[in-house]
């Protein structure tokens, strides 16, 4: 945990990398109701395969869920939203929208993570990571986890 935090994120949980059972229902479940549709890419395969860290990672004994806060503080000026025109805003914008892309910004700590796990662990560290982007069912393990 101290590595994560170490690496600039705000949280870090650890569970095991049994197979998500209950959730892997609940998906199925959704998918076959129709909430998934205009998802094409979410579909039972992808639900099968993501509630089995062992298809994502074989040999895997742990998941580690990382988290990091969207705030920067304050409120976003007129500067940092735009319009540039001149005219009035409408609408907001939400915080993970402001800044650098959260993907990149996640995966590079990640990767320094990893690294520094490595170092101190004095052993190579196999890792998969996602940044809601993979198929792992990432809300699944960050509850299981205790993170969310």
């Amino acid at each position: 945990k101290q590595c994560a935090l170490d690496a600039g994120f705000d949280l870090a949980r650890v569970t095991t990398a049994e197979q998500f059972q209950s959730d892997r229902q609940i998906a199925l479940e959704r998918l076959e109701a129709g909430l998934m549709d205009g998802l094409p890419w979410y579909n039972e395969a992808r639900i099968l395969r993501g509630s089995d860290p062992q298809q994502l990672l074989p040999g895997a004994r742990s998941i580690i869920s990382l988290g990091l806060s969207y705030f920067t503080g304050g409120e976003p000026s007129r500067d940092d939203l735009g319009p540039k025109d001149g005219s009035e805003l409408k609408g907001r914008i939400a915080r993970y929208a402001l800044g650098q892309d959260y993907h990149r910004v996640m995966k590079a700590r990640m990767k320094a993570f990893v690294r520094t796990l490595s170092e101190r662990l004095d052993a190579s560290v196999d890792t998969r990571w996602y940044v809601d982007d993979g198929p792992m069912l990432d809300r699944a393990a960050a509850s299981r986890s205790g993170l969310g």
